[in-house]
């Protein structure tokens, strides 16, 4: 009886100093600069625009950071995740930045109540990370952008956003620095397409 309680015991043991030197999950959230300059066009703001949720490929959904290699085979950082989905990042983002671009009356999220004169939609078609053969890495970002009347469902304008960094760090730092970067440039491009829809 005894040498199973210390076989037990020391097996409970030997499993806590195994989890101990399990390396914790890190998380990461996109530190995005940005767009706070005022745009001087005058036609939006008596409007309320509604900017709606990120639509397009499935890994802005999850909490997973992904990468991709040449061949176009995805997998995910084991010992990494986005503290909050990259939809949801962006979309906060975007929200912040055309508010504080004064074009419009009000800037509202998609699930208020409030009226609304138009929409903002938006269609991600790439958010990946591809680590090449040469040991380098490139980030892309590729979105479709509507600017849409709330009432008559007309789309007035439409913005395509391509953006790519290359010569990135082949890891999750070097993605999630690259994610920053081209997602502050995305926020400029649409503040200043919005400004010339605005005139």
């Amino acid at each position: 009886m005894k040498r199973i309680i210390m076989t037990i015991g020391l097996l409970l043991i030997s499993g806590c100093s195994l989890q101990n030197n399990v390396p914790p999950v890190t998380t990461y959230r996109m530190d995005i600069k940005p767009d706070i300059d005022r745009y001087t066009s005058t036609g939006c703001q008596e409007k309320i625009i509604r900017v709606t949720h990120f639509e397009g490929t499935s890994l802005l959904r999850h909490q997973s950071i992904y990468y991709a290699d040449e061949s176009s085979k995805q997998y995910s950082y084991t010992k990494a995740r986005w503290i909050e989905s990259p939809d949801r990042q962006l979309l906060h983002q975007f929200q912040r930045s055309i508010s504080e671009s004064g074009l419009f009356k009000g800037v509202i999220p998609y699930k208020s109540l409030a009226r609304n004169d138009w929409l903002l939609e938006s269609n991600v078609h790439e958010f990946i990370q591809v680590i090449k053969n040469d040991g380098t890495s490139e980030v892309s970002l590729r979105m479709d952008l509507a600017f849409i009347d709330q009432f008559t469902r007309r789309v007035m304008a439409t913005k395509k956003i391509a953006l790519l960094q290359t010569g990135t760090a082949p890891d999750v730092n070097g993605a999630v620095h690259a994610f920053e970067v081209l997602s502050a440039k995305a926020l400029k491009q649409t503040n200043i397409w919005l400004n010339e829809e605005c005139r």
